[in-house]
């Protein structure tokens, strides 16, 4: 099945077509959650064949007053309305777009690392999996947060510390929910849409997380996201490079802590963080690095790149 949300998403870009503020597009996330869950509860689940997920998402979903009452407030082009109302708008070529993006290999870490973080988390956790979309989000922004702190090594004029050169490239702004990165989501999404992740719904009460309003997901890995990982896990452990050890260890360090916290006790961990409380809601909380590694740097990336190309095939 596919994944509803790289479908929904990226039909209604954030681009020249649309005018979304930070503040929008999360009511434009927040109305399609509803509309979705309500369309779901409604049918007891989703369609299974493609062509009926496709209604589905257009009829029931995008179609939905909620969803279109947010896209008429940020003045969305008449022709994309009416696409939706009469059912011709191109989902098919909006995933198309998605599946085609060519990633660096600082990316394919990214995507690595997230993994990795899922499968270590799993075995200190006592549910066996992350408990939910909130704490993804707020486990990867605990990792760089962690970077930013190290007082063991640090770059002449950068603020960032060890983070300009490891860590996640993600980039944090500060929101309701507390620390969130639309890049965690984007990542989170395209491991479920090459199936190396499962994300079941475990619980009807959201967690106040985008896309978590009005369920709570769980994320674990899948079978195919094991074997991904194992084939590379003993590298990343055991590496010599000074950047992806420290970034491990950080991880390790994080998981470790909150792994058996409750979502109260996460949100509270998380919220007395300094930079957390006085920054203001939709600031700037971090800035991944864009660029780490030379391609020749890593061993095996040319491997780990033909694993991620096998997988989205």
């Amino acid at each position: 099945m596919p994944n509803e949300w790289k479908v929904l998403t990226r039909v209604i870009e954030r681009g020249s077509e649309f005018e979304f503020t930070d503040e929008t597009y999360e009511q434009y996330i927040t109305a399609v959650s509803a509309a979705y869950a309500d369309a779901t509860a409604s049918r007891d689940g989703t369609p299974t064949a493609d062509d009926e997920y496709h209604s589905f998402l257009v009829e029931d979903v995008l179609a939905d007053g909620r969803v279109l009452a947010v896209l008429e407030d940020v003045e969305a082009p008449p022709s994309k309305i009416s696409a939706i109302n009469d059912g011709t708008i191109d989902l098919d070529a909006s995933v198309d777009q998605w599946h085609e993006i060519r990633f660096t290999f600082d990316e394919l870490l990214d995507l690595l690392m997230l993994l990795k973080l899922v499968r270590d988390y799993s075995e200190l956790s006592s549910s066996k999996k992350i408990e939910s979309r909130f704490k993804l989000q707020k486990l990867v922004y605990l990792v760089n947060h962690n970077l930013v702190n190290q007082e063991n090594y640090s770059l002449a004029n950068s603020r960032f510390g060890l983070l300009s050169k490891t860590g996640y490239r993600y980039r944090y702004a500060n929101r309701e929910s507390g620390p969130y990165s639309e890049d965690v989501y984007e990542d989170k999404n395209r491991l479920f849409a090459w199936e190396l992740i499962d994300e079941p719904v475990v619980g009807s009460d959201g967690t106040g997380e985008v896309a978590e309003r009005n369920h709570q997901y769980a994320i674990e890995l899948s079978a195919q996201g094991e074997i991904m990982v194992e084939r590379f896990y003993d590298q990343i452990e055991s590496t010599d490079s000074f950047i992806i050890s420290a970034w491990n260890q950080a991880q390790t360090e994080e998981i470790q802590k909150v792994a058996q916290m409750t979502h109260s006790e996460l949100t509270e961990y998380v919220n007395q963080i300094d930079d957390v409380r006085t920054t203001t809601k939709g600031g700037e909380l971090l800035i991944g690095p864009e660029n780490k590694f030379q391609e020749t740097e890593i061993e095996y990336l040319e491997d780990l790149r033909g694993e991620f190309e096998n997988a989205r095939a």
